[in-house]
């Protein structure tokens, strides 16, 4: 590249422009050649070209064989413990413009707990894998999402949050329906 002070000039300054408005001389006919010999083949978002067909196979076997410069690399301990601690907030030395302050709800934090997922996970084994309401399970071409239900609430007996025999696995339907006559149930004794 050419050394010396080039002087910028934004994309949008050039639009309608000739070469003359915007430099102050005329493009001779050699240079109009030589750039025109530079161009070819190549594309440019100012000269709206598309990639062809053939100059996409030359780009890809141009690449062929050539691995990304980290491949097989991996970081040390330390380089690992540093990047999980500038995810955590704000430390010595770390300024994650990501961190709020530690604002993440206390039920978020429960609910992505690993003892949590642990307590989904065995009760949906105890329970094979089926809703206790319906009996619906997943199948080829029948695909069911289950949720693991507290049968004592969650908010109001944090003891049991983790108890397996205090969950009970249901389908997405029966979920929102349990919750719907729980609803019913607190309204009618309420009244």
């Amino acid at each position: 590249m050419p050394k010396g002070i080039y002087e910028r000039i934004k994309p949008s300054y050039r639009i309608g422009k000739t070469w003359e408005e915007l430099f102050g001389f005329e493009k001779s006919k050699e240079m109009r050649i030589k750039q025109s010999i530079y161009r070819k083949g190549r594309t440019s978002p100012m000269l709206g070209k598309k990639h062809t067909v053939e100059s996409k196979r030359k780009m890809s076997e141009s690449l062929k064989g050539m691995i990304a410069w980290n491949k097989g690399k991996h970081h040390s301990e330390e380089a690992r413990n540093k990047m999980s601690e500038s995810h955590i907030g704000k430390l010595v030395g770390c300024n994650n413009p990501s961190w709020k302050g530690g604002v993440t709800p206390k039920l978020k934090k429960i609910r992505n707990s690993l003892k949590y997922l642990d307590w989904r996970e065995a009760v949906f084994e105890r329970d094979d894998f089926t809703c206790q309401e319906c009996g619906d399970r997943s199948s080829v071409g029948n695909q069911v999402y289950l949720h693991a239900h507290h049968l004592d609430s969650f908010a109001e007996y944090p003891e049991l949050r983790f108890d397996v025999e205090n969950g009970i696995t249901t389908c997405k339907d029966c979920h929102i329906h349990v919750h719907q006559s729980y609803l019913r149930q607190s309204i009618e004794e309420g009244i």
